[in-house]
């Protein structure tokens, strides 16, 4: 298969060299990309979808003898621009076409060359505007017969395993992370990313650099979890958050060395009567914290230290860190002082048991703390209090203490 031509010289040494059409190469005059179009559109390009994949070239005239003659004006851009091109490929065939491009390529200021690039289909059969399924035969496209129809379809049997995924993952039904992974034994290589619409993040970040520029080399197994934003901003509309949208994943893949794009639909709105179930993990913890409950009753006993035991009891008391032992230590030593606790590295079930507060305050103290270690923004943060921030202050570290 030819190389696709991607500036002006390549579409001169095509006609030059006097590159016949063929099964993969098709020239149309500029005149064939046109809002009136469509239907002849929508048939070339399936054609060549059904069939092995090529490339039509609008731009080039062509001879009787299917040699191309000449490069004429380009298309214009101010009445067919290769955005309405692509509307027009993926708006009249049907199912989508994965992995299709188009090249512009500038003859002038106002007019270019469209080279659009068919990956043979692996989803097919695709029908084309008129209802009808078309093939490449010779230097035409024709309609196809019964068995070629079911020739096609049945390639999606031999069709690679789908590699990348985007789903949504949430976090005590309080914070939403958008997850990329790859779900296949092989690297997803170029992978690259399209939102239907302008994603508003959380904390006003701007789109995470993945996203924004794609990755090269996606490794089999790896998962990115990417913070988005809150429920309650998703489900309120006067915060600007986008609860439903799309996401375009395109990527090659290496098995086959073709393009595949998959579309993922995401909707908020599925999880707001869903319940949680807890995992083994939660389960887990519970019955840990249930014993440490009936501990922290049976130290509380002794009555003139019980504010010191519940501070270092239940969520910070699990994992036995550093502050934790110092602070069985001051128990000993009788003295009555409590060692801060780090934020930083707390999830928001420490924050709501310690300070006795809710979800979402909780969820936006982890979230904050994750992302930085500036403490300057807390009293900004929804439900926080002066009650709440001066007990923050009693048991943990802030930056404006060191």
């Amino acid at each position: 298969m030819l190389d696709i031509p991607k500036t002006l010289l390549d579409i001169e040494a095509l006609v030059n060299n006097r590159v016949q059409e063929s099964l993969h190469l098709d020239y149309k005059a500029s005149e064939a990309a046109a809002p009136g179009k469509k239907d002849d559109i929508a048939k070339d390009v399936s054609a060549f979808a059904n069939s092995d994949g090529g490339m039509i070239i609008y731009g080039v005239e062509e001879g009787k003898d299917h040699f191309p003659t000449r490069i004429d004006g380009g298309v214009d851009h101010s009445t067919f621009s290769h955005e309405r091109l692509e509307q027009t490929i993926h708006g009249n065939i049907t199912p989508r076409i994965d992995g299709l491009r188009i090249y512009p390529i500038p003859v002038s200021a106002s007019r270019s060359i469209y080279v659009v690039q068919v990956p043979p289909s692996y989803r097919g059969p695709h029908q084309a505007s008129d209802k009808k399924y078309y093939k490449r035969f010779n230097f035409l496209s024709t309609p196809m017969e019964d068995y070629e129809i079911g020739d096609v379809r049945n390639r999606r049997t031999t069709a690679p395993p789908p590699l990348v995924t985007v789903d949504i993952r949430t976090k005590g039904r309080t914070a939403v992370f958008l997850v990329v992974s790859n779900i296949g034994r092989v690297p997803a290589e170029d992978v690259s990313f399209t939102f239907s619409k302008e994603l508003k993040w959380y904390n006003q970040g701007g789109v995470p650099r993945l996203f924004k520029n794609g990755v090269k080399y996606l490794p089999p197994g790896r998962n990115y979890y990417f913070l988005y934003n809150t429920f309650g901003a998703a489900f309120n509309e006067a915060t600007g958050v986008a609860s439903n949208f799309d996401v375009e994943v395109s990527y090659v893949h290496p098995q086959v060395n073709r393009r595949i794009s998959d579309v993922f639909h995401i909707d908020l709105l599925d999880y707001q009567d869903s319940t949680e179930i807890d995992s083994e993990e939660l389960e887990v913890g519970k019955k840990i914290v249930e014993s440490i409950g009936e501990l922290k009753n049976q130290v509380g006993k002794l009555n003139e230290y019980l504010e010191c035991i519940s501070s270092i009891s239940g969520a910070t008391g699990l994992t036995l860190s550093v502050p934790t032992l110092k602070n069985l230590g001051h128990l000993l030593a009788k003295d009555g002082e409590v060692e801060k606790i780090d934020p930083v590295c707390l999830r928001a079930e420490g924050f709501k048991e310690l300070l006795e507060i809710g979800d979402e305050l909780a969820y936006q103290l982890a979230i904050h703390f994750r992302t930085t270690s500036n403490d300057q923004k807390l009293c900004d943060l929804p439900g926080m209090t002066n009650e709440i921030m001066q007990k923050f202050r009693k048991l943990f570290v802030l930056a404006s203490d060191e």
